[in-house]
């Protein structure tokens, strides 16, 4: 069996996504007891998603999906998480003794507002020897619950038109990403794939097959600050409509939305013709979420060598709304210890308020978070390498 290691590394250009000792984590748990993670791993989205049972959260960590009703909250040591039953995915790996590959890895996981989607490849031995992914598909179901996938027609095709493979780890140049609205009803999903042949990214809309959309089409919440040309990695529904932006990093607010362009914040009023740069910072930002009164941001750069450029910060609206000159020349301090538990040292890949109407006090929180590098030097473990939450009982965040 080989490491998968390998597999992980040629799997970063899908989602734009050991000596260890950590003085931090020493630190803060004399008085927050972590918890040990059920769902560890690399979490590349944290999604919602309604079926005939209800309304659900739902994550994947490469093996296996998790789930758990919507508006359940953790009191206590025992997990909230359901793992689904998994006949079709695995640990990926290639079988000496079976010359068969078995398994596969999902890569990343999305909803409409009728279906739950994982794209998920095979792996294979390369020429040295390692673990590389291949064999690319997206399959979809109606329900959290049971083991049945269905695989998206035309999916398999469209994406293999999307591998490299004259490099040394084929590069695929695919990904899906969903709108993730609070009503179901406003909930899209979307694949970005690029074609060789025509020299550029082309994107489809999942359902029970994939439907090439117009690029020409797509509104651009994001236009006068991203490259036109840029290619589309994340979708809002703001006033019934899709708008895209060319940053993993985007959220609709009150009033108004959210985006990333690289390092910098921008924020699109109601009424307003150009968007407010808000804040910019030394890293990339790579995800949102918004409370009531603050706006979370969790940064992280997976092609940078830099082993300290990720985190998570947030900004009170209060602040934002006042007469305060943009952009902002600092964030705010924490009163929990998200900062001490989302260190620079790890990318926030996600974040996730279950009711954005509430303070961040009082509401549901998730985020996903991995790191680059370990060692002696770098203050992370792979222990909380995977999901975090934040419940108000607990009144701090804690692994998942």
């Amino acid at each position: 069996m080989r490491t998968i290691k390998s597999l992980l590394l040629a799997l970063v250009s899908v989602l734009a996504f050991t000596g260890c000792f950590s003085p931090v984590f020493s630190s803060i748990e004399k008085e927050v007891v972590l918890e040990s993670g059920e769902v560890s791993g690399t979490v590349n989205s944290i999604i919602r998603f309604s079926d005939k049972d209800g309304d659900w959260l739902v994550v994947s960590n490469g093996a296996y999906v998790f789930y758990k009703k919507a508006g359940e909250l953790r009191t206590g040591s025992e997990s909230v998480w359901t793992k689904r039953d998994n006949k079709l995915f695995s640990s990926p790996y290639y079988s000496y003794d079976s010359g068969k590959q078995e398994g596969m890895y999902i890569v990343k996981t999305v909803a409409d507002q009728n279906l739950l989607y994982i794209l998920a490849c095979k792996v294979r031995p390369n020429y040295e020897d390692n673990n590389e992914p291949f064999d690319y598909t997206i399959y979809y179901t109606d329900s959290v619950k049971g083991d049945s996938w269905t695989e998206l027609e035309g999916s398999k095709a469209v994406i293999a038109g999307a591998v490299s493979e004259d490099v040394e780890v084929p590069e695929v140049k695919a990904s899906v990403f969903c709108s993730n609205a609070l009503d179901a009803a406003n909930r899209t999903a979307y694949l970005r794939s690029y074609n060789s042949s025509a020299e550029k990214y082309v994107y489809y809309k999942l359902g029970t097959t994939v439907s090439e959309i117009d690029a020409s089409t797509l509104i651009r919440g994001d236009a006068g600050k991203a490259e036109s040309d840029d290619t589309l990695k994340s979708v809002i529904n703001y006033n019934g409509k899709d708008i895209f932006f060319s940053s993993l990093a985007s959220i609709s607010g009150d009033g108004c939305y959210f985006f990333g362009v690289g390092k910098d914040l921008y924020r699109m009023k109601d009424g307003e013709s150009e968007a407010e740069l808000i804040y910019s910072s030394d890293t990339k930002l790579l995800s949102l979420a918004v409370t009531s009164d603050y706006l979370l941001m969790g940064y992280g750069d997976s092609t940078s060598l830099l082993v300290n450029d990720g985190g998570i910060f947030h900004i009170s609206l209060q602040r934002m709304n006042g007469t305060e000159t943009f952009p902002l020349n600092k964030t705010d301090p924490f009163v929990t210890n998200a900062d001490a538990i989302m260190t620079t040292s790890y990318e926030v890949r996600s974040l996730l308020v279950e009711d954005p109407s509430v303070t961040e006090a009082e509401g549901v929180l998730f985020s996903s978070i991995v790191f680059k590098s370990s060692g002696n030097s770098v203050p992370v473990s792979y222990e909380n390498k995977g999901l975090w939450a934040y419940y108000p009982g607990r009144g701090n965040w804690n692994r998942e």
